[in-house]
C-alpha cells in the first residue's frame, strides 16, 4: 500500500488564519447602536457573538460594550484563540 500525502495541518488551517487576527481591538470593529422601544439603548459588535450591551442611555451602552469586549478578548487570549476579523457591512446608514 502506497502512502499518499495530503494537505498538512498548516495548509488546512491557513484559510482560518486569514479570518482571525490576535491583535484586534474594539476600534477594529463596527459598532451598531440603536434605541429599543422601551427607550433603552443597545450597542453591539455584530462580528463577535455575544458582544453587546443593553443600558438605559447611549453613553452607558457604549461604556458597557467596552467592558464586554475586554472580557471577550481576555477569554479568547486565555484560550489561545483570536477574535474574528470584522466583515460587517452597513447599508443605508
Amino acid at each position: 500500500m502506497e502512502l499518499v500525502e495530503g494537505p498538512t495541518l498548516a495548509d488546512r488551517i491557513a484559510p482560518l488564519s486569514r479570518r482571525y487576527n490576535p491583535d484586534m481591538s474594539l476600534d477594529d470593529y463596527k459598532v451598531v447602536l440603536y434605541r429599543q422601544d422601551d427607550g433603552g439603548w443597545v450597542a453591539e459588535v455584530p462580528a463577535i457573538a455575544g458582544c453587546y450591551a443593553l443600558m438605559a442611555t447611549r453613553g452607558e451602552a457604549l461604556e458597557e460594550l467596552e467592558r464586554v469586549f475586554a472580557l471577550i478578548l481576555e477569554e479568547s487570549q486565555e484560550r489561545g484563540q483570536a477574535l474574528p476579523v470584522d466583515s460587517t457591512e452597513i447599508l443605508h446608514a
